[in-house]
């Protein structure tokens, strides 16, 4: 019971958390990608930690979520005319891996399980 409990409370707090990496990466991203050496490891750094987390609601889709939500604020244009993600080729490649990101995400999550209430033992 104690068990369970836990499980539950940790999973806003990984969700949270992996929003939160989704983020930090997006931003470095979006700052790096000028330079063809970040660029690379923007994609290589976005690609890798989402592949290595778990599928799902709780894990990848939020570091997605927050990736691309980065990205998409930084790209566009503010009232003084300055941006971060210009509309070049880095750029285009930048926003392309962010639907490539977010669309990944969703194709990859796990369709959620839904048991016979009647088979499911008693909660006590």
């Amino acid at each position: 019971m104690v068990e369970v409990r836990a499980q539950r409370a940790s999973k806003p707090l990984s969700t949270l958390a992996t929003l939160v990496l989704g983020v930090v990466v997006g931003l470095s991203s979006a700052v790096l990608h000028q330079r063809w050496w970040g660029l690379l490891l923007a994609i290589a750094a976005s690609g890798t930690t989402a592949y290595a987390l778990p599928s799902g609601w709780w894990s990848r889709l939020p570091f997605a979520v927050g990736w691309v939500a980065v990205v998409a604020y930084l790209a566009v244009p503010r009232d003084e005319g300055d941006y971060l993600v210009a509309g070049d080729v880095q750029g285009y490649v930048l926003l392309g891996c962010a639907v490539a990101l977010l669309m990944s995400a969703a194709v990859t999550m796990q369709p959620v399980k839904r048991g016979n209430p009647a088979q499911d033992p008693p909660r006590s």
